[in-house]
């Protein structure tokens, strides 16, 4: 345990330079097209935003270099694998970056009874769902970003990145409706109890994906009633 607080300075390093990656990949660098004209190759070539990113992805093998260069070793009568805690170290900070992305984006906005008529209901809706779907579309672009960045110095650090994206993330999502069931279950499924939950790479049980949107149907249903 001691010797993963230590190590983990390492991953939560890892990640703040990925931030600076995800701000040039998603922001920066133009994506490019399957087939283009030589005239446009300069355009698209982008030099100084990808020595920028081959910059960054040099720290990133930086710290990771020596954990990845150590042997399996012996403290005291514990078995220490530097590269297993490296893994399951970048594992926790990728899920931890995940969780705060979605409890901070995924806020949204209530649904206020303004008028009686059909007209400024409808309107109001329409309203709704398009700040819901900004939304959404802000934490597809985060959430992307980190994707393609993890995707991008996998190979840097030694691991499957794409698949450690795909296996957290989901589990993240599974554990959250889990809890969000619990709701409407007598039988409780508790943050101990989840096997979604992990003791080595723990999901943070305050951390919530933010109120459900279901106002609208709420709204319609009663006015429809009267």
């Amino acid at each position: 345990l001691f010797v993963r607080k230590v190590l983990d300075v390492i991953p939560i390093s890892v990640f703040r330079v990925l931030e600076n990656i995800v701000e040039i990949q998603t922001h920066k660098l133009a994506q490019l097209p399957v087939k283009f004209e030589t005239i446009y190759l300069k355009q698209y070539a982008q030099l100084q935003e990808r020595y920028a990113l081959a910059k960054l992805t040099n720290q990133v093998s930086v710290f990771t270099e020596g954990v990845l260069a150590m042997e399996k070793t012996l403290l005291g009568v514990v078995r220490v694998e530097p590269r297993r805690i490296l893994h399951d170290g970048l594992r926790k900070e990728l899920l931890r970056q995940l969780a705060i992305a979605m409890h901070t984006t995924l806020i949204f906005p209530s649904l206020d009874e303004h008028d009686d008529s059909v007209c400024i209901e409808k309107k109001i809706l329409v309203q709704y769902q398009h700040r819901v779907l900004t939304i959404l579309d802000t934490l597809a672009a985060r959430v992307g970003g980190y994707r393609r960045s993890v995707e991008y110095v996998q190979d840097y650090i030694d691991m499957a990145g794409l698949k450690m994206w795909q296996e957290e993330t989901g589990r993240l999502i599974n554990y959250v409706v889990e809890q969000e069931a619990n709701k409407f279950l007598r039988r409780k499924i508790f943050d101990e109890h989840s096997s979604f939950q992990s003791a080595v790479i723990p999901i943070p049980s305050t951390i919530i994906l933010g109120p459900i949107p279901s106002n609208p149907n709420n709204k319609t249903k009663k006015k429809q009633n009267h």
